[in-house]
């Protein structure tokens, strides 16, 4: 599968300059290597920070950034794909370059998978796979690969489209003949601004200690075209017929993207539009419909609406086999392809605070403190008010409402009864992120990561890949590159991760909801 789906790539890119045989040729170099990048990545530990670093000989020599390491460090942990761990010594740091040799002591024992080297300089716009393991999953077992392009290069930087995320220092930048043109060094301002160190320059940078010609493997690349991969308008078309835009009914405001399931149905993304009583969408065509809210999917943050009035919709295949690992996507613009870095993935959840002290007083909970900018805050609770209910559930001790957030994930809505001043009121709002989670780096990366999802934790059995889709295009499809269905796209997780829920998934939930709304 990964063949085909990155061969698709090469051609795209290299119809026009490449022969039959020189395609045949590539696609055959092609087969093995999203599988040998993810072998030869590695997770770097240096007890107190954690980074990537790449294979570069099959006795264990491990090519890193020098920032990932503390000063005058002798020793560091790495772990292989697949999660085994093994004690590396330092053999040379470069700190003014940010570049250090890594060596596993067993070296000589065992053989190592690792990359071989590009001889010559990537071109501008040539498509690039980057790798490496995320800082915020602390037990990750495989890197995470992102597909790009050059955006320039001089002779001491490669500035790339693949987007990088704190962990990802050190980890391997590839070209689309599997050879290693660089490692990542550190994120610029916006998604084209990703920067790598060129592997001559790493060479340099450690030439007075060792001499890596006598371990690495250098390799003449095949030729490559510069064009950037793009969708043919066809397939785009496909996509036009499959998505709307989701409304507020009382003021048109747009919540976001829907996919059309059936000509009768659509679903999208359920935090979003949670607390509006009135739905509408509206088509590329321009066409409004309104619509009803009929099924909410909690865990997976799917709602499935109800169209007035049926709309045209393409039938096109579902991408059963098109959404495993290492095959390539696209979502709102055709010009913007990724890559599926992973399937069946199970985002960690992140349990919500309600922010406010409960005291269960005979058979009722008494509010005795609020937090500022807390959900509690946001209900309109105060001190000395009584909760009867939340989120549509009866609360009467202490472990009800631990209960209830248990099954819950900042970003879901949540609605609240209570007693305050003698007058029974209700109040919604979103559970909000701990404190905590909104200042780690790892999440928002200095302010580089963009605008994130607020539900984006808390998922079970989707796709995590790369596109460039903004949070409040959630909902919308994901299609691969021969027009095939893949999944609707439910959380902007992080800089480099969109999660999306498998659209065989999606039309069982909602022929579900259709058949149960049908017998009402």
């Amino acid at each position: 599968m990964i063949v085909r789906c990155v061969t698709m790539l090469l051609m795209l890119l290299s119809a026009d300059r490449t022969s039959g045989a020189e395609l045949r040729s590539v696609a055959a170099a092609i087969q093995d290597m999203v599988p040998r990048i993810t072998a030869a990545t590695v997770q770097v530990d240096s007890g107190t920070d954690l980074s990537s670093g790449v294979m570069i000989s099959e006795n264990g020599y491990v090519l890193t950034v020098a920032h990932g390491l503390l000063p005058d460090q002798t020793r560091a942990t790495l772990r292989l794909s697949g999660g085994t761990r093994k004690p590396a010594t330092v053999v040379i740091q470069n700190r003014t370059a940010d570049v250090a040799i890594l060596k596993i002591a067993d070296g000589l024992q065992q053989r190592y998978a690792f990359l071989p080297i590009a001889v010559e300089p990537t071109d501008i716009d040539a498509a690039l796979i980057a790798s490496g393991f995320p800082a915020r999953e602390k037990s990750s077992s495989t890197s995470i690969v992102r597909l790009g392009r050059v955006v320039s290069r001089n002779g001491s930087l490669i500035r790339s489209s693949c987007l990088l995320t704190a962990g990802d220092s050190g980890g391997p930048l590839v070209n689309a003949d599997g050879q290693l043109v660089g490692i990542h060094q550190r994120i610029g301002a916006g998604r084209d601004s990703n920067l790598h160190l060129p592997f001559s320059v790493c060479r340099d940078a450690v030439a007075s200690t060792i001499d890596l010609s006598a371990h690495i493997h250098v390799q003449q690349a095949s030729a490559m075209a510069k064009e950037r991969v793009a969708v043919t308008p066809e397939v785009q078309k496909l996509r036009d017929k499959r998505v709307v835009a989701v409304l507020a009914a009382d003021d048109q405001k747009s919540l976001a993207l829907g996919t059309i399931v059936t000509g009768g149905a659509v679903v999208t993304k359920l935090s979003r539009v949670a607390i509006y009583s009135e739905i509408a969408v509206r088509t590329v065509d321009g066409i409004r419909i309104p619509a009803t809210l009929i099924r909410q999917d909690v865990p997976l943050d799917l709602a499935v609406l109800k169209l007035s009035s049926r709309v045209e919709s393409i039938e096109v295949p579902i991408g059963a086999e098109s959404n495993s690992a290492g095959c390539l996507v696209f979502g709102d613009r055709a010009e913007d392809v990724g890559i599926i870095s992973r399937t069946d993935h199970t985002e960690a959840a992140s349990p919500p605070k309600l922010g406010c002290g409960l005291i269960q007083k005979d058979d009722r909970l008494l509010v005795d403190d609020v937090s500022p900018n807390s959900t509690a805050a946001d209900l309109g609770l105060q001190v000395g008010d009584y909760i009867s209910r939340l989120a549509d559930q009866s609360v009467v001790r202490l472990d009800d409402v631990e209960q209830i957030l248990l099954r819950l994930q900042p970003g879901d809505w949540v609605s609240a009864t209570f007693v305050h001043s003698g007058k029974t009121k209700t109040g919604h709002a979103a559970l909000r992120h701990p404190p905590s989670e909104l200042l780690a780096r790892a999440e928002f990366l200095d302010g580089n990561a963009g605008t994130l999802s607020e539900r984006r934790t808390g998922f079970s059995h989707v796709l995590q890949h790369d596109v460039a889709v903004s949070a409040a295009h959630m909902g919308g499809p994901l299609f691969s590159l021969d027009g095939r269905l893949v999944a609707v796209n439910i959380a902007r997780r992080s800089r480099e991760s969109v999660l999306a829920v498998p659209f065989q998934t999606v039309q069982k939930i909602v022929n579900d909801a259709l058949r149960d709304d049908a017998t009402q």
